[in-house]
């Protein structure tokens, strides 16, 4: 059997332990400098996805609207999947 004392990248690793030793301590330095200087937001600015239903029925009040209109709406917005709240809004005059 012959062992060979060049055996590639380990090799030249394992003969200059000093070049190697520098490339970490570079990658550690420029670890931390990114750390410092990389901006964070701890609060990003999040637009959740968002549905929107404008009626409007000239005539009618708000009352008849929540009624007739926005209460069917809701009850079917309520049944898909995902959704976390349905709100609405019935006023006169639109």
């Amino acid at each position: 059997m012959s062992t060979r004392n060049d055996a590639g990248a380990i090799g030249w690793i394992l003969r200059n332990p000093h070049v190697v030793a520098v490339f970490s301590l570079l990658a550690l330095v420029l670890g931390i400098y990114g750390s410092f200087v990389i901006k964070t937001d701890l609060f990003p600015g999040v637009q959740r996805p968002t549905v929107a239903v404008l009626v409007t029925e000239p005539g009618a009040s708000a009352g008849d609207i929540a009624a007739y209109v926005v209460r069917p709406i809701e009850r079917v917005c309520h049944t898909a999947s995902n959704v976390r709240r349905v709100s609405s809004v019935s006023r006169d005059e639109v």
